[in-house]
């Protein structure tokens, strides 16, 4: 999960934008390099993991 100025840039962002893996990633480049990538694809996998079990 997201915390403190990460998930404040994406508080940011408009609701279409937030749905466009694109503008995530963008928004989060522009403000933390390519670095901060890695947390996020590691939420996306927990997210998947979780969804997956659910099934």
């Amino acid at each position: 999960m997201l915390r403190d100025s990460a998930a404040a840039i994406l508080k940011n962002l408009c609701s279409s934008d937030l749905r466009a893996y694109g503008k995530i990633t963008s928004a989060l480049k522009l403000r933390f390099g390519d670095a901060h990538l890695t947390e996020l694809l590691h939420g996306q996998l927990h997210n998947r993991t979780q969804q997956a079990k659910r099934i």
